[in-house]
């Protein structure tokens, strides 16, 4: 029997003035990460390490650090709680550089459920806004 499933995938997208560098600094000393939301942030930024991010009495996400070159990062993303079902797929992060402005693309497939891809958008596009914000600091 062959069954067929639908999956969804969420892409975002901002640009910022600002450098790879600082990008890629932003994924090592965890501010990527902790723009997540999470109450609790195990993170290491090097190529198959695990991470976890926890979010009291919501739920979790744990995977790894799939690849790191220089212009993408790919992630595993397994997903449980949140009032869904737990679920697996994949976080692919472009870093596109312009001059003087940097393009980050976050491409989030997939995604098992609608419900849980309009959850994906929302807080990948929330990530971004803030990120612009964190990026303005330093």
């Amino acid at each position: 029997m062959i069954i067929e499933h639908k999956k969804y995938t969420v892409e975002v997208e901002r640009t910022y003035v600002t450098s790879r560098k600082k990008i890629v600094g932003l994924f090592k000393n965890k501010t990527f990460m902790k723009l997540t939301g999470a109450d609790s942030i195990n993170w290491k930024f090097d190529k198959s390490e695990e991470f976890i991010l926890i979010f009291n009495g919501r739920g979790k996400i744990t995977g790894y650090v799939v690849g790191i070159l220089k212009d993408t990062i790919s992630l595993s993303w397994d997903v449980e709680g949140f009032n869904l079902p737990n679920e697996s797929s994949q976080v692919w992060i472009y870093i596109d550089i312009d001059g003087k402005k940097c393009t980050l693309t976050i491409i989030h497939e997939g995604i098992k459920l609608e419900e849980s891809a309009k959850m994906k958008d929302k807080a990948w596009t929330e990530l971004l806004e803030d990120l612009e914000k964190e990026l303005k600091r330093i």
